[in-house]
């Protein structure tokens, strides 16, 4: 297990909606945990700037994935169809008993349903541990949502900079070190070939 926080930093170039879309938010699910950060009103660049906070399964396999809805407000028809409508409504809301769930809510100005502008995933696997990482993930269909990642516990851990240096001059030092035994034993040794007597042949008197 370990802690990410994702910060929902903005979008942009999202696509163009017609004027009935009145709020754009931003929702985020990892290992099925979906939170949401506040709605905006409705543009092509929203901002946000919000954190939230994840507890994290398998870093290796768990995925962020990030969606960017809009809020569709329905205007009520006032020449008459509303009451054509309202009728429909209680006849399939009498047909559909027993079921308590709704997807649409209503408000003063008319029917508001959720859509999705774009959606895109990442994954944690490279994340360093207790680094930011800012990422822009391309939204499909279009635009991009800029998010900024924190694995505050797991992650890949970097060596400090001056352990690092301190490692590699250690391991250059023992090359050094190695490559002049090699050549002074390899001085000895043509030494004694060179110096010692050398047998004779059966062959030579």
């Amino acid at each position: 297990m370990g802690v990410l926080n994702v910060t929902v930093v903005e979008a942009k170039d999202l696509p163009p909606k017609d004027a009935s879309t009145t709020e754009v938010f931003v929702s985020v699910q990892v290992d099925g945990t979906v939170l949401h950060v506040p709605v905006k009103p409705a543009d092509a660049n929203p901002k946000w700037g919000d954190v939230l906070t994840f507890q994290v399964a398998d870093p290796a396999t768990s995925k962020v994935v990030v969606e960017v809805k809009d809020k569709v407000t329905k205007k009520k028809d006032k020449e008459g169809k509303e009451g054509k409508e309202k009728k429909d409504k209680e006849k399939k809301e009498k047909k559909d008993k027993g079921d308590k769930e709704k997807k649409d809510k209503q408000d003063k100005d008319g029917k508001v349903t959720e859509g999705s502008v774009g959606k895109a995933e990442t994954g944690l696997a490279k994340l360093h541990k207790g680094q930011a990482e800012n990422l822009w993930l391309p939204l499909a269909p279009g635009g991009q949502v800029h998010i900024q990642l924190l694995a505050t516990d797991f992650g890949v851990v970097e060596e400090k900079k001056e352990e690092k240096k301190d490692k590699e001059g250690k391991e250059e030092k023992k090359d050094k070190e190695g490559k002049g035994s090699a050549l002074i034993s390899f001085y000895i040794v043509l030494y004694l070939f060179l110096t010692l007597p050398q047998k004779k042949d059966k062959g030579d008197k």
